[in-house]
């Protein structure tokens, strides 16, 4: 079962604009822990989340985090980075968003690219309200290009049967390094 979270202010919609995290809204490195160990993917992503917000669209986050049961004996301490990280962000960006984490290894039914995340949000985490396919999205880094480290958000997106964009489309271009910054 994935790690659910959600936030105060968080209003259910049949607009959905969901998103990975790790590489399309935040920079994180495996090296670093903490709440702090993160920047901004792109300097325009509050002002695109605070307009979605406004248009109604209920933001989602569903990310995968593998590390988090590679820590057999710092468990807790991967979690709480992970947690930390995703507050952090949504405290920086100021808007409320729905966080879906699967924490298992490949063959978990939660895990991207398999669609159980969104399952389960569609099904528990959405006040009953059915989901208006034409309008949501999906946002994601792992598209299966050749730099790419898989193909999971693109094949969550089509399982699903959502549009599926590339962060550097949705938010536009990456700013040199030491620019984009919480």
């Amino acid at each position: 079962m994935p790690i659910i979270l959600q936030d105060d202010g968080l209003h259910d919609s049949s607009k959905i604009a969901a998103f990975d995290f790790d590489g399309c809204l935040a920079k994180t490195s495996v090296k670093r822990v903490g709440a702090d160990a993160w920047s901004l993917m792109y300097p325009s992503i509050p002002e695109k989340l605070q307009s979605l917000y406004k248009d109604g669209y209920k933001q989602v986050i569903f990310t995968n985090e593998s590390n988090i049961d590679r820590w057999k004996n710092k468990r807790q301490v991967a979690v709480d980075s992970k947690l930390g990280r995703l507050q952090s962000f949504i405290k920086c960006v100021k808007v409320p968003i729905q966080v879906f984490i699967a924490c298992g290894y490949s063959e978990d039914p939660y895990r991207k690219p398999r669609p159980g995340m969104w399952q389960i949000m569609e099904k528990y985490f959405n006040s009953g309200i059915s989901v208006d396919m034409d309008q949501s999205f999906y946002v994601g880094d792992a598209a299966g290009r050749p730099d790419d480290h898989s193909d999971a958000d693109i094949k969550f997106a089509e399982a699903i049967g959502l549009k599926f964009h590339l962060p550097e489309d949705y938010f536009g271009p990456i700013e040199k390094q030491g620019q984009a910054s919480q």
